[in-house]
């Protein structure tokens, strides 16, 4: 029906003294149909921006996915390098082309350590010692040991600056 309708109907209802309920009652659902137009603008402003946040959260996901990836190879490049240095040294140290020096100071056998061939004008007189090939290794070993945990660390600190960092 239309209103055209509803009106001459409702007129005649209350020429007819019966009309003033179905007036309240048209009257009543106008003003429904109001609330319920607004309860759904409400509804789709929240739904657009809460979709808004899931795609602003999703591009941040991406980024930081990104940014993880390409830590991760940089830190894996860092740790593959680190290992090639580290075996060359051993193996310079294995096959005697590089040599560990220490100052030493030998009282068993009466001090009777040689001294070393250090550089000239750098503690002269001063007693050196040569580490046995095994133990230069286990040192350099410790060493190698101690620069990968810096490099973890690092990692991990950058990986927290980008995971806490403001959101763009």
């Amino acid at each position: 029906m239309d209103w055209i309708k509803l009106a001459v109907i409702a007129g005649a209802l209350a020429a007819a003294g019966a009309g003033g309920g179905f007036l309240a009652h048209l009257r009543d659902t106008a003003v429904l149909e109001g609330v319920q137009r607004d309860d759904v603008a409400k509804l789709k402003r929240v739904s657009d921006t809460a979709t808004a946040a899931a795609k602003k959260y999703l591009a941040q996901e991406v980024d930081w996915n990104q940014q993880i990836a390409a830590l991760d190879v940089s830190a894996e490049k860092d740790k593959e390098d680190a290992q090639a240095k580290e075996n060359a040294l051993r193996a310079r140290l294995a096959t005697g082309a590089q040599r560990v020096w220490v100052r030493a100071k030998c009282t068993a056998g009466g001090g009777n350590v040689p001294n070393g061939t250090g550089a000239a004008g750098v503690d002269n007189g001063a007693t050196y010692a040569e580490l046995d090939p095994a133990v230069a290794s286990n040192l350099a070993g410790i060493a190698a040991d101690g620069d990968d945990a810096i490099r973890e660390l690092t990692a991990l600190q950058a990986y927290v600056r980008i995971i806490t960092a403001p959101q763009k």
